[in-house]
């Protein structure tokens, strides 16, 4: 008994449970490359040219354009970061801050994944638009080199973009079993040739090796490479041959295993996930598995709407090119073998030879409306099973239509994609969990980088592989869809009590703690400059002195207001602090001589000072105020 006999009849079991699925599969790929071959006998006519509709393609093309041109958005729950931070509490800032920090790693791994290769976000939703399923298996290269080295060389090449790869697989390459937990066991059979699986398999492919040198093979002879992982082993066996239905039941050779896919780096037992990444759409109800995915092209292919509108497309197209190729001049009697027609005059010219000769001009009849108005229904009804025209085109449906109107059918075109777009975003989830779970299990840490080359590591040691929560989320490639987002924040904000964080994650920011971080350094640096510009400003007009002045003599102005009794309580005016030489004292006497009324310490005998009729005869305190520094009446006003 071979080792990979249990593997062998679960693939047998499920060879034979997917045939229909198979089917439906290949009719889809063919409508998406546009492969079709018309019916006899109607592909036997010389008239006949054939015409395929691109509908299923551009279909399919405006879809993935929608919600693939973005990047992806991951969303870490602070309940997954908990762990390295020691603490319960899922709602504290630093847990949200930390899981903004784990989302900004996820993304710039995604970004070098998507650096290996043609568009992977493209290929995910493709997959999901065309089959109603994405399936692919998450890569550790560090991990991989270790069991299967490929050269320094090219090890060092790999790495330089990262330590994840991706590999996406066609459906229809696929044998999963899903039960109502989880994919239970998946089988990844591709098509090989001997020499691709001796450069890949190296010492694993000797008896492949031995038939090539051998000579019973050679380089390019088919093999079949199945590929099983379930809970508890994986194995790869080659088996010679080109479709899997029609050898599945063969002796193969085994390539690996059957052995854990991996190993806890501390405990030694099989990690508890797979390395696969399998999503499926559609619905369980229908007991056939063809009729369980619900793709976009689904109705095409049960009611062979496609197939109806080619017929009808070539069978107008022919005979349009038969009428329009057929005879229109009728010449008779004897000599009609020489009559010329000279094309080179407009409507062309005909010369008859002689008088016996007799010619007829024939009525064209036209094509039949019918086949036009079929043909017509039939690509409508495949522009109702697939997309709105608006996603193809970006242009309103009816001319002269209001933007709500405009709004509303981009929004419901988007909302009819919502099956295949919901596969797309579980399948990035499931890529991102299972990106934490490798890393935990193999003890790697996870090193990304953010703006301004900012470091953020996801050590292993803080994954708690029963608590990890993520999500993904593409984002929508329309204008309209960004400021139908933008408008909605801006009236929650105004009309809710709804706090900026959600705002920001409504406009698509996945890091509204940084945001808000960043924009209240803003408004301080904003706020300094505008102080120092105002400085600036008024220093170079001459503001600031005016300003002084004004003061200045508003404090004088006081001043003189106050009353002998206020200079006594030694009242000080509103902006008047003391030190500045001057103080309040009573109104001027009327009936004093001419002079200049000196006050102040600097002409206060009591207080140090000068005497005033030193400075201006006549111009002392009591000949200016009649009154004595104590306040009372001076004889004579001097």
């Amino acid at each position: 008994m071979d080792k990979y006999v249990e593997q062998q009849t679960h693939l047998m079991r499920m060879v034979e449970r997917d045939k229909g699925l198979q089917r439906a599969r290949l009719a889809y790929e063919r409508m998406s490359r546009g492969e079709y071959h018309l019916p006899e006998p109607l592909n036997s006519f010389e008239w006949v040219r054939p015409v395929i509709s691109a509908s299923p393609y551009v279909g399919l093309n405006a879809a993935t354009r929608a919600f693939a041109n973005k990047e992806a958005l991951p969303t870490v729950n602070p309940a997954t970061v908990l762990k390295a931070l020691g603490k319960a509490d899922a709602d504290s800032k630093m847990a949200r801050k930390m899981a903004n920090d784990w989302e900004k790693n996820l993304r710039w791994q995604m970004g070098r994944m998507e650096e290996r290769g043609p568009a992977l976000r493209a290929s995910v939703m493709w997959s999901a638009l065309l089959y109603d399923e994405s399936v692919g298996q998450l890569i550790h290269l560090p991990t991989q080199f270790k069991a299967k080295p490929i050269g320094k060389v090219r090890e060092a090449a790999a790495l330089r973009i990262g330590d994840w790869a991706l590999r996406l697989v066609d459906p229809k390459t696929t044998y999963i079993d899903y039960s109502e937990f989880m994919p239970e066991r998946i089988a990844c059979v591709t098509q090989k040739t001997a020499q691709q699986i001796i450069d890949f398999w190296g010492p694993g492919a000797k008896k492949i090796s031995s038939r090539l040198k051998a000579e019973e093979i050679e380089q390019d002879t088919p093999y079949l490479e199945v590929d099983f992982t379930d809970y508890d082993n994986r194995v790869v066996w080659a088996i010679e041959g080109t479709d899997i239905e029609q050898v599945v039941d063969e002796d193969g050779i085994t390539l690996f295993g059957p052995e854990p896919w991996l190993k806890d780096a501390k405990t030694r037992q099989p990690v508890p996930f797979l390395s696969w990444i399998a999503v499926a759409g559609g619905n369980d109800i229908d007991c056939e598995p063809e009729h369980q995915r619900r793709p976009m092209l689904y109705p095409l292919w049960t009611t062979e709407q496609w197939s109806n509108a080619n017929i009808f497309g070539s069978i107008l197209m022919g005979l349009a090119t038969a009428e329009a190729a057929a005879p229109t001049s009728v010449f008779g009697g004897v000599g009609a073998d020489n009559v010329e027609i000279d094309y080179t005059q407009a409507g062309g010219r005909v010369d008859l030879p002689n008088q016996y000769v007799t010619y007829q001009r024939v009525q064209r009849l036209g094509l039949a409306p019918a086949l036009s108005d079929a043909l017509a229904m039939f690509e409508a009804a495949q522009r109702r099973c697939t997309v709105s025209e608006v996603l193809v085109t970006g242009s309103p449906t009816t001319a002269g239509g209001t933007f709500s109107a405009y709004n509303l059918e981009v929004m419901q075109a988007l909302a009819s994609l919502g099956g295949p777009k919901g596969i797309a975003e579980r399948f990035l989830s499931q890529l991102w969990q299972k990106m934490l779970l490798m890393s935990h299990y193999t003890g790697s840490d996870i090193t990304g980088y953010g703006k301004d080359n900012e470091r953020y590591t996801i050590d292993s040691e803080d994954i708690d592989p029963e608590h990890i929560y993520v999500s993904a989320s593409l984002q929508v490639d329309a204008p309209v869809d960004q400021m139908q987002r933008a408008a909605s924040a801006v009236q929650m904000s105004q009309s809710l009590p709804y706090a900026p964080q959600k705002i920001l994650e409504q406009l698509g920011e996945t890091d509204p703690e940084g945001s808000l971080a960043l924009w209240k350094r803003w408004r301080i640096e904003l706020a300094d400059f505008e102080g120092w510009l105002q400085k600036v400003k008024m220093t170079a007009s001459g503001e600031i002195e005016q300003l002084a002045q004004q003061m200045a003599q508003q404090m004088i102005q006081q001043m003189q207001q106050q009353g002998p009794q206020g200079q006594q309580q030694g009242v000080q005016p509103e902006g008047m602090s003391p030190g500045l030489g001057l103080t309040a004292g009573p109104q001027p006497n009327p009936n004093a001589p001419p002079g200049t009324a000196l006050e102040g310490q600097g002409f206060n005998p009591a207080g140090g000072g000068a005497p005033p009729a030193m400075a201006a005869p006549g111009a002392t305190f009591e000949g200016q105020t009649g009154r004595s520094r104590g306040g009372q009446a001076v004889q004579g006003g001097y």
